[in-house]
C-alpha cells in the first residue's frame, strides 16, 4: 500500500498490485516519479473486522496521554477510542475519506454508538454491509488495549498520541501512530465537552 507523505486523512492511498511478470526495478523506477511516498506491507485483516467493510482495514483509534517523569515514573492515559470504518469502494476507513465512526467502550470493546461520519451523518447499521454498528464487539479487545498503553511508552517525549490499530489471524498491529490525533471526533459521539478533563491532563503533563 503506497502513501504520500505529503498528504493526510487517507487522501492519495492507493494499493499496488504485483503479480509474477512485472518488473520490481522498472514499477519502483516510475513510482519514484511520483510525489514522496512511504510503501507498507498490505494488512490482512481478520475475517471478524472485514464484516464490517471487505474493501478496508476496519482499525481502532486509541488516544492516549502519558504524564509524570522518567524519575518518578510514566503514567499512561486512555483519553477516547473509537472504531474506523470504510465506506463503499473506498480502502480507507479515515474520516477525512468519508468513513464511519463509533465510540468504544474501553472496559468492554463493545461499540456504545451508533455511527457517524464528519458530516454527521448518522448509522444505525453500515450502509454497505448491513452490520449493525451499535453493540457490535471488537475481538481480542484486551490485547488492543494493553498494546497501545505499551506503545504510549516508547517515544515519551511525544506525550499525546492516537494509536491506529488492526486486527489481523496473528493478532494486533500498529497501522500507525499519529502526533496530532484528532481530539474534536469523540464529542461527537455524545455531545459532551472534554476541555475541563484534558486541561486537568495538560496540568500533569
Amino acid at each position: 500500500i503506497l502513501k504520500p507523505l505529503s498528504l493526510s486523512s487517507g487522501k492519495g492511498i492507493s494499493m499496488i498490485h504485483i503479480n509474477e511478470k512485472d518488473d520490481i526495478s522498472t514499477l519502483f523506477q516510475e513510482l519514484l516519479k511520483k510525489v514522496p511516498f512511504i510503501i507498507e506491507e498490505l494488512i490482512v485483516q481478520s475475517d471478524a473486522m472485514s464484516r464490517l467493510h471487505p474493501q478496508s482495514v476496519n482499525t481502532v483509534r486509541i488516544n492516549t496521554i502519558l504524564t509524570g517523569k522518567k524519575k518518578t515514573g510514566y503514567e499512561v492515559h486512555i483519553l477516547w477510542l473509537f472504531l474506523r470504518m470504510g465506506k463503499n469502494e473506498s480502502i480507507v476507513d479515515n474520516a477525512g475519506a468519508g468513513g464511519i465512526l463509533a465510540s468504544i467502550d474501553p472496559k468492554t470493546g463493545i461499540v456504545t454508538t451508533i455511527g457517524y461520519d464528519e458530516a454527521n451523518n448518522q448509522y444505525v447499521s453500515h450502509p454497505n454491509t448491513g452490520i449493525t454498528i451499535k453493540g457490535f464487539e471488537i475481538p481480542r479487545w484486551e490485547e488492543a488495549f494493553n498494546i497501545a498503553k505499551e506503545l504510549a511508552l516508547v517515544v515519551p517525549t511525544n506525550r499525546y498520541i492516537g494509536w491506529d490499530l488492526a486486527l489481523t489471524d496473528n493478532g494486533w498491529v500498529m497501522v500507525e501512530g499519529n502526533s496530532n490525533p484528532q481530539i474534536n471526533v469523540h464529542q461527537l459521539f455524545d455531545l459532551k465537552g472534554r476541555r475541563k478533563e484534558l486541561d486537568q491532563l495538560c496540568k500533569l503533563v
